[in-house]
């Protein structure tokens, strides 16, 4: 099989990509840079020049692809949220979306499948309830951004592709992602239980 990958130098899209490899499968990179690209991904992969926000990628980096798995996107944990910062969070998720999509529907013969990343920020931070997939989004940004997130990503099902949302919950691994940021306090035995210690967080 042959999967194409955006974000795959992000700390989950580096996993994902070397597991590809690992399996056999062929993979297709779309990247901004992709000098530092070859750097930290498998050298057997094929690298595609994109700049997300700004146009459709090109075609031929879906040549015999089978699968489009889509993680690019902001990281949120990096840096305040000003309005500027708000902007990039959303339009390097909700335009990439659409413009990845733009390629899709002009193609004879598109991918099976496209998987989005999307995020457990859609059903907003006030909902302390068992969540499942057909309650409505929250009312807060993230959550507001997750929905036109989805909406970009959903519109492929239009051309016949089988599309699917992940709405992913925190990132945990000693590599990177949340539990980096979070060890070091520990490590320095100033760690501890945050309020009541019964807060839930989805990971």
């Amino acid at each position: 099989m042959k999967v194409l990958v955006t974000g795959a130098t992000g700390f989950a899209g580096k996993k994902l990509v070397s597991e590809l490899v690992k399996r056999n499968h062929k993979v297709s990179i779309l990247t901004r840079d992709i000098e530092s690209a070859r750097k930290r991904l498998p050298m057997n992969c094929e690298f595609h020049k994109w700049e997300p926000e700004l146009y459709p990628p090109s075609s031929q980096a879906f040549d015999g692809v089978n699968a489009v798995v889509h993680l690019a996107g902001e990281n949120i944990a990096d840096g305040r949220w000003s309005e500027s910062r708000k902007n990039k969070i959303k339009d390097s998720r909700v335009l990439s979306t659409r413009n990845l999509i733009s390629t899709l529907k002009s193609m004879k013969n598109p991918p099976d499948t496209f998987v989005s990343a999307s995020a457990v920020g859609f059903y907003g931070k006030d909902k302390p309830v068992e969540l499942y997939e057909d309650l409505d989004p929250g009312k807060d940004f993230l959550a507001d951004v997750c929905k036109e997130w989805e909406h970009e990503a959903f519109a492929a099902r239009d051309h016949n592709i089988r599309t699917i949302a992940l709405r992913i919950g925190i990132v945990l691994g000693y590599e990177g992602g949340a539990i980096k940021k979070m060890l070091p306090s520990f490590w320095a035995g100033v760690g501890g239980t945050l309020g009541d210690g019964n807060q839930w967080m989805s990971w």
